[in-house]
């Protein structure tokens, strides 16, 4: 499970990551808000909509397999996750609802994505929001 303090719990958070974002998705399957605010480190917010799937511990499996992708990555120290909040949201019932999990590709994904988030953050303004597409 992902640590506490790299979660995002609070209203105050969830507010700010929805007013000051920038979108992106270029994770298949995923739309992911990013907000550039200096932390101590990343913050990470998973949103899986009822009509994705109906049962709690569906989504919740989902939620679960998703912390732990980040988590792996930030054990292995392969990528830096940049200190900023993340908003995943569940777009596509697909991901949610084939088995097996595409484990390996979603973290692949993520890998590709977290390198183009450290490039762009430093190309692009605050102001300016960038979708990218593989």
């Amino acid at each position: 499970m992902l640590a506490k303090n790299n979660r995002i719990v609070k209203d105050k958070d969830i507010k700010t990551v929805l007013r000051f974002n920038k979108r992106f998705s270029n994770v298949e399957g995923l739309n992911i808000m990013v907000n550039f605010a200096q932390l101590q480190d990343f913050k990470l917010l998973v949103t899986i909509s009822k009509k994705i799937h109906k049962k709690a511990n569906k989504r919740n499996l989902l939620r679960r397999r998703i912390h732990a992708i980040f988590e792996q990555i930030k054990a292995e120290k392969t990528i830096q996750i940049p200190k900023i909040y993340f908003m995943i949201t569940i777009k596509d019932k697909n991901l949610a609802v084939n088995y097996p999990f595409k484990y390996t590709e979603i973290k692949e994904s993520f890998e590709k994505f977290l390198n183009s988030i450290l490039k762009s953050q430093f190309d692009t303004p605050n102001n300016v929001t960038r979708v990218m597409h593989d």
